[in-house]
């Protein structure tokens, strides 16, 4: 406890070691369900904020954000069923077409007015999927719950909790209430194990080396991928009002990207890793 009477989020961090990091919408952070976990910035929580109240908001506005993802997904997968028929449509249409010719009972032109017309479908598809990704933001493809190390625990720690978890990255965050870096596990395997050193004896700290990538929860998906191309990572943390909320991983992307992005994100980031 500190002199004021209120809680350092620090302190609660080191005795809890990692836990969910959720916000209701007033911005008071979840001790419940989660430690409080500020980025950049250092605040003190009471622990009498905590009440039965904020809890059932949190939930509510939890579940609302899963209805939300779930209309969305849904009516995605409906729109990709019709882009299925009308693109079955259009190739059987075309094989009539050629068959008619081959038979002499249509004429050339028939066969290319069909695959004009399919080339036509095809565009307007793709310049759909951009509109839809170019409205997406940060907070709308990352995975919510993220979960950090401390920056003072072993590596078999870390790679624990990544099995626990199963991810293939932690946040590290020091008891300055900081986001330091991030921990994968091919850090582990190449860093530590390749180079003959003992886990249980290497503090992830260690392991966070360079400046650190990280997006605001209101940065549009090609904000992210310019971040994520540039500094060739395969993992962004998500930041809004100084606090992790989540994280951005290339499943994400996969859920979120047309083929030819994704493939184009791949290309960049895999070059010369």
């Amino acid at each position: 406890m500190s002199r004021c009477g209120l809680t350092p989020c620090c302190t609660q961090f080191q005795n809890t070691s990692s836990r969910r990091v959720e916000t209701d919408p007033a911005g008071v952070v979840r001790v419940g369900g989660g430690v409080a976990l500020p980025v950049g910035t250092r605040f003190w929580l009471s622990r009498a904020e905590v009440t039965p109240e904020r809890e059932g908001i949190m939930a509510f506005e939890r579940m609302k954000e899963s209805a939300k993802r779930g209309l969305e997904t849904g009516r995605a997968r409906m729109d990709d069923t019709r882009a299925q028929r009308q693109r079955s449509k259009l190739l059987q249409e075309i094989g009539e077409a050629s068959y008619a010719e081959h038979t002499g009972q249509a004429t050339q032109g028939a066969v290319a007015s069909r695959v004009r017309a399919l080339d036509e479908f095809e565009h307007a598809l793709r310049e759909k999927a951009a509109s839809r990704q170019e409205r997406r933001r940060a907070k709308d493809i990352m995975h919510r719950g993220a979960e950090c190390v401390d920056e003072n625990e072993s590596v078999v720690t870390a790679a624990r909790k990544m099995r626990e978890l199963g991810v293939g990255s932690l946040p590290i965050c020091g008891t300055d209430d900081r986001l330091h870096g991030i921990v994968t596990d091919r850090d582990i395997v190449l860093r530590c194990i390749a180079e003959g050193r003992e886990p249980g004896q290497v503090k992830v700290r260690e392991l966070a080396q360079g400046p650190l990538a990280w997006v605001d929860a209101s940065a549009d998906l090609n904000e992210v991928l310019r971040q994520m191309e540039e500094r060739q990572v395969k993992r962004l943390p998500v930041i809004e009002n100084h606090r992790l909320v989540g994280m951005i991983s290339e499943s994400d992307l996969a859920r979120n990207l047309d083929e030819h992005r994704l493939a184009e994100f791949v290309e960049k980031v895999y070059a010369t890793s």
